[in-house]
């Protein structure tokens, strides 16, 4: 249940990145954007596999990675 809002806006973050790349090129400013959406991506995406976890040893990996 936690995990749906933090996978979709992980998704979100992806597309946004990819719409940039695709309309405006590699830029100055799309470059260091999509390096941006990538890392929101990886944070939001270990986030969730975070709430998806009941082992306290990979949790404790998961917010290390996050």
């Amino acid at each position: 249940m936690y995990a749906i809002p933090t996978a979709f806006e992980s998704a979100l973050f992806v597309v946004f990145g990819l719409y940039v790349l695709i309309t405006q090129g590699i830029t100055r400013l799309s470059g260091p954007f999509l390096l941006m959406c990538a890392a929101t991506f990886a944070w939001q995406g270990t986030w969730t596999l975070l709430f998806e976890t009941n082992d306290p040893q990979l949790a404790g990996v998961l917010v290390r990675l996050g």
